[in-house]
C-alpha cells in the first residue's frame, strides 16, 4: 500500500489558524493537505491566539497531512510558531519567504531539536519551503539542499510579483521562468516536484482549472488552495486522464515485451518508444488515483 507521504500533494488548503470555523470546514475537505496559517493569514495582534488554537488542532486532530505555515525565519515569530506547533501528527511545516540556506538550515534544525525535546521520530515532519521572493529564487539549489528534511518546495506568486514589481496577469506568463527554475532545481536536487502557487479569485473556477493545468504542463506536483471550491479542480488536473492511462499500459506493454528480447527502441501509436518514454509512462501509471 502507498504511505500518505509517497502520494503526490495534488491540492494544499491554507485556512487562518484562529478561524475555527473554517479550521473545522478545511480538516474535513478533500484536499491532500491542510495548512494551518500563521503568517500572511493572521492579523499581527491575533499571533498569540492563533499559535493556541493550531497547537491545540493539532495535537486533538488526528487529520492526514496537516501541516502549518510559520512566519519567516527572519521574523521573531518564527521559533515562538515552531515552539506552538511541533507535535504528534504534524506532517509537515511550510516556511515563509524561504530566502536563504541559513533561514531554511536553521529552521530545520529547531525542528531537529524540538522532535528529539518531545519524543518524535526523527526527521518525520517535512519542511516546504515557500519561494516568494527573488533572494529565495536565486539562492533555490542551495536551499533545497540545506535541510534533509525538505521534501518539496512551494512558489508563493503573490509575494514573488510583489517583490519583483511586476503585474501579476490572468495569463500568467511572467511565472514562466520561476516556474521552470523551481521545477528543474527540485529534479536536480532529488526533491519531489515543486507546489504551484494559488489563484486568488477563489470563485472564478475557469481560471482555476487553466491555472492548474498549466501547472501539471510546467511539472508541479500539485497546487496551494485558498478556497475548498478549487480542491476539484486541483484533483481534476493532476489526475492522468483514462486516454493517458490506456497509452502507458499500451506502451509498457510493448516495451516490457519487446526490453527482454533485448530491444530498446519500439514503436507503439505511431511513435517511438525508448526507456525514457517507458518510465514516463511508468510515472503516469503510478499517480493514478
Amino acid at each position: 500500500m502507498t504511505s500518505a507521504r509517497e502520494r503526490p500533494l495534488r491540492s494544499l488548503l491554507f485556512v487562518p489558524g484562529d478561524d475555527g470555523r473554517r479550521v473545522s470546514k478545511a480538516l474535513a475537505s478533500a484536499a491532500d493537505a491542510v495548512i494551518l496559517d500563521l503568517e500572511d493569514a493572521v492579523a499581527a495582534n491575533r499571533k498569540s491566539e492563533a499559535r493556541r488554537s493550531v497547537a491545540a488542532t493539532v495535537v486533538h486532530s488526528d487529520r492526514a497531512g496537516l501541516h502549518v505555515r510559520v512566519s519567516a525565519a527572519s521574523t521573531a515569530g518564527c521559533l515562538a510558531d515552531l515552539e506552538a506547533v511541533i507535535a504528534p501528527n504534524l506532517a509537515g511545516v511550510m516556511l515563509a519567504k524561504a530566502s536563504s540556506v541559513q533561514e531554511v538550515a536553521s529552521v530545520g534544525w529547531a525542528i531537529d531539536q524540538l522532535e528529539a525535546q518531545r519524543g518524535l521520530t526523527p526527521g518525520s515532519i517535512d519542511l516546504v519551503p515557500l519561494i516568494e521572493t527573488a533572494a529565495g529564487l536565486v539562492a533555490l539549489e542551495n536551499v533545497c539542499r540545506a535541510a534533509g528534511r525538505i521534501r518539496c518546495v512551494a512558489f508563493g506568486a503573490a509575494d514573488y510579483t510583489t517583490d519583483l514589481g511586476i503585474d501579476w496577469t490572468p495569463d500568467e506568463t511572467e511565472l514562466d521562468a520561476a516556474r521552470r527554475t523551481l521545477v528543474t532545481v527540485s529534479r536536480a536536487t532529488g526533491l519531489e516536484p515543486p507546489l504551484d502557487a494559488p489563484v486568488l479569485e477563489f470563485r472564478d473556477s475557469e481560471k482555476m482549472r487553466g491555472s492548474a493545468a498549466r501547472s501539471r504542463a510546467y511539472g508541479f506536483q500539485g497546487k496551494l488552495c485558498i478556497h475548498p471550491a478549487q480542491i476539484e479542480a486541483c484533483h481534476q488536473a493532476f489526475a492522468p486522464t483514462q486516454a493517458e492511462l490506456e497509452r502507458a499500459e499500451r506502451i509498457l506493454a510493448a516495451f516490457d515485451t519487446a526490453a527482454a528480447r533485448g530491444i530498446a527502441a519500439i514503436e507503439v501509436d505511431g511513435a517511438l518508444v525508448d526507456y525514457a518514454v517507458a518510465v514516463r509512462a511508468r510515472r503516469i501509471l503510478a499517480s493514478r488515483p
